[in-house]
């Protein structure tokens, strides 16, 4: 299972326990007990453990070897605009479209808005909230979790969370989610496919580009990809704000 875990660690990522312990070819329990015996008190909390580890190492910036007489500032650009390519064209085939209307139609449609998100997330929950309210929607934004789970629990059915993760497996942000839902309030979230909070979400948009790039979570591409998924989603919600007008 280690060597499995080591070979494939952004896989497992995505990975159930019973997807994990199929592929490894033993038992449930045989997985909780490697993820007791690695110091993780199960294996979602095994998952976030692997989400930071890769997390910090995919921010150490990648080096190349310069040929005698390259400029170094050069080669330094064009691996930046290399890396934002590859998250761009990754973010696009990771967008459905029939998840980016469902996400739109719900937010368009929302008394309050809130979005919520953590460390890099936290700041492009403020660069949404910045968006949506130049389309005239009642936004608000909280990178905090102590606020965010203190106005959770007073949203309502007319209410929607809009949750942003990178990984999908913040703790933090996932008892929030699961909080404003149990209020009644709708969840849309951009995250993994089949992370904790997609799964909690009424509607995600997916964004798995970071399994796919050991570079993905350097900040310029994850901000371009973010920003893009942005850019999408808010046309995507001035095209139905302008159908319900219409009605």
């Amino acid at each position: 299972m280690a060597e499995l875990i080591l070979s494939r660690p952004h896989a497992v990522l995505s990975w159930s326990i019973t997807e994990m312990s199929k592929l490894a070819e033993t038992s449930d329990p045989s997985v909780i007990r490697l993820c007791r015996r690695l110091g993780c008190n199960g294996f979602p909390a095994l998952k976030l453990e692997l989400a930071q580890a890769l997390a910090a190492a995919q921010q150490q910036p990648r080096r190349r070897t310069l040929a005698h007489g390259d400029d170094p500032v050069e080669a330094m650009m064009n691996d930046v605009l290399e890396r934002s390519e590859e998250a761009l064209r990754n973010a696009r085939t990771d967008m459905q479209p029939v998840a980016v209307a469902r996400a739109a139609e719900t937010l368009a449609k929302a008394r309050r808005i809130e979005i919520y998100g953590l460390g890099a997330s936290g700041f492009l929950a403020l660069e949404a909230q910045y968006r949506l309210s130049l389309l005239g929607l009642a936004t608000v934004a909280y990178a905090d979790p102590l606020v965010q789970g203190s106005t959770a629990p007073l949203l309502g059915k007319n209410d929607v969370v809009f949750a942003i993760s990178f990984s999908g497996l913040t703790q933090y942000l996932v008892e929030t989610v699961s909080l404003a839902k149990s209020s009644g309030a709708k969840v849309v979230s951009l995250s993994p496919t089949g992370s904790p909070i997609a799964n909690l979400a009424d509607t995600n948009i997916a964004l798995n580009a970071y399994r796919k790039s050991d570079n993905f979570l350097a900040s310029p591409p994850a901000r371009l990809a973010m920003h893009m998924v942005l850019d999408v989603l808010c046309l995507a919600i001035v095209e139905q704000m302008s159908a319900i007008e219409k009605q």
